[in-house]
């Protein structure tokens, strides 16, 4: 099923107050730019096509101090994919990112076969 669509991104986009997202891979950078942005800035940029299934991003419930650790990011295609089946997406606290790890169950891909196992 098709997930990168209007719907998903509105459900995506009201997951979080905040995203944080890398908007380009250039690989001439040393360090990828780190864009925080609203849920409705979010759909904003889906709507001018500036987000593709690849974008990386991870939701946050309040500010953070940029940049955020490699391992928090997750595809925008991933997050959909939870949502489609049925996984809310539960945005990072200021704690887990001050904490440095994220908890064990956040947001894994293996989640998507639970689910699917389970339907």
């Amino acid at each position: 099923m098709q997930v990168f669509t209007h719907h998903y991104i509105v459900k995506l986009s009201q997951a979080a107050p905040l995203w944080v997202l890398i908007p380009s891979f250039d690989h001439t950078a040393h360090v990828p730019e780190q864009r925080l942005v609203t849920g409705p800035a979010l759909l904003d940029m889906y709507e001018r096509r500036n987000l593709c299934p690849a974008t990386l991003l991870v939701g946050l419930q309040g500010r953070a101090n940029l940049p955020l650790p490699a391992c928090v990011f997750r595809p925008l295609e991933l997050l959909l994919e939870l949502l489609d089946s049925n996984l809310p997406y539960r945005p990072l606290t200021p704690e887990d990112v001050d904490q440095g790890a994220m908890p064990p169950d956040w947001c894994q891909p293996m989640q998507i076969l639970v689910a699917a196992a389970a339907a």
